[in-house]
């Protein structure tokens, strides 16, 4: 199994997805830590695809599909700070 951190994996990914397809796995290491395995799918998903991780609870599908015009029609929230002090706000109760 071959190696590659996070930032080769984002950097070459398009190649190493080529890997995969081919039949390689890869570990993925974030600051030399083990955190992912990128491997081809099995057959079993290959047959049953998405219909498969529905049946099996592991993925659900939406209630409605997504109309992009109501969606964009959708108020925006109102702040009177700037965007990067909001978040920064969120982010400190964590």
């Amino acid at each position: 199994m071959k190696v590659a951190s996070v930032t080769d994996l984002k950097n070459q990914l398009s190649a190493h997805l080529k890997s995969v397809v081919g039949g390689e796995a890869f570990l993925v290491t974030d600051h030399g830590k083990p955190v992912a395995v990128l491997q081809p799918l099995g057959a079993d998903f290959r047959e049953e695809g998405i219909a498969g991780l529905v049946a099996a609870g592991i993925l659900a599908l939406p209630k409605q599909n997504l109309q992009v015009n109501t969606f964009l029609k959708l108020p925006k929230g109102k702040s009177s700070k700037p965007l990067t002090a909001a978040v920064l706000e969120d982010r400190e109760g964590r």
